[in-house]
């Protein structure tokens, strides 16, 4: 209830300060249904800081560090791993198998 009180005093500001009205409803969580996230979803910051820190490797080694022992084999992987991360995204048939395989 505190939340929803807060979320309505908020939307009142913008909605003065702005003068146009905010769009976003405040529902009644008792009321509304929950999904379970599909499970690309969950920890999306988690894998997305992964990716990203791979990428920045990535990017490092091919501008940064041209002699580096084994950069080419190192950004390979990283490459390859990005790919296969981001794979079931964009590959929704696999939803069923990795449901699964979280239960």
């Amino acid at each position: 209830e505190a939340q929803r009180v807060t979320a309505m005093r908020v939307i009142e500001k913008l909605e003065r300060e702005r003068r146009v009205p905010v769009m976003t409803t405040i529902e009644n969580p008792n009321s509304t249904t929950f999904w379970r996230a599909e499970w690309y979803h969950r920890n999306y910051k988690a894998k997305n800081n992964a990716r990203l820190a791979a990428a920045a490797a990535i990017f490092c080694l091919n501008n940064f560090a041209p002699d580096a022992p084994f950069r080419v084999e190192i950004s390979q992987f990283l490459t390859l791993a990005v790919i296969v991360s981001i794979i079931p995204q964009v590959v929704p048939q696999f939803d069923r198998i990795f449901d699964a395989l979280d239960e």
